[in-house]
């Protein structure tokens, strides 16, 4: 899956406050999934990186993204935090600077969201003195190759403020509808193993895997 369609789901949901219509919604995309990128993007449509029983930390703090940001879109940090300030929303800005930024760059390398997972843990493990610079490149790096709508999503992930309502309830259901496994064997799995991702992962497997 490209994350341009992850961020197209995310779009959909943003634009819904119905439980069951957001039910609806991500019933329809986790079947097509993988068994890598289930995991990934149902972790990422709760706003999560990593599951709930990891102590893992992305380790940005927003001054690291604003400077990030300000470096892709060729303007000072300053400005990022005006523009964030004026929005109040900080995916919202990054898509704003980004679609003016597309405006003179004719080169993408698309997204995976795989891919983008997968960097994401490679900077949660950055250590040590250099830590801080090594983060701001990669982040640089995943900005940089992101379309307007991506970016809206990419920055409220990594600053784990996703703003689309989805709570664990609706993802449960959702897996349920997806695979067509009882509810209550979705809820069990869930409470085990503190990870509706890995558990999304199960119910692909079929029924007997989440028992």
């Amino acid at each position: 899956m490209l994350f341009m369609d992850f961020s197209r789901a995310c779009e959909q949901l943003e634009g819904t406050s119905g439980r069951l219509e957001m039910i609806d919604i991500i019933s329809r995309y986790l079947p097509d999934l993988t068994l890598d990128e289930l995991p990934v993007f149902v972790r990422f449509v709760m706003g999560r990186i990593f599951p709930d029983w990891s102590s893992k930390k992305l380790g940005i703090g927003p001054n690291l993204l604003y400077e990030a940001i300000g470096y892709v879109a060729g303007i000072k940090k300053e400005q990022v935090v005006e523009k964030i300030n004026l929005t109040g929303d900080a995916g919202r800005a990054v898509e704003e600077l980004l679609s003016i930024k597309s405006q003179t760059t004719f080169f993408h390398e698309d997204l995976d969201l795989v891919r983008v997972y997968t960097e994401l843990i490679a900077i949660a493990d950055m250590e040590g003195k250099k830590s801080q610079r090594e983060k701001l490149l990669a982040v640089r790096r995943l900005l940089g190759n992101a379309h307007p709508l991506e970016g809206r999503y990419l920055a409220r992930i990594m600053l784990e403020e996703l703003r689309i309502g989805v709570g664990e309830g609706s993802v449960r259901d959702a897996i349920a509808r997806a695979f067509l496994v009882d509810s209550a064997h979705v809820e069990h799995a869930m409470q085990a193993l503190n990870d509706a991702g890995e558990v999304a992962r199960l119910a692909k497997l079929g029924p007997g895997a989440l028992q």
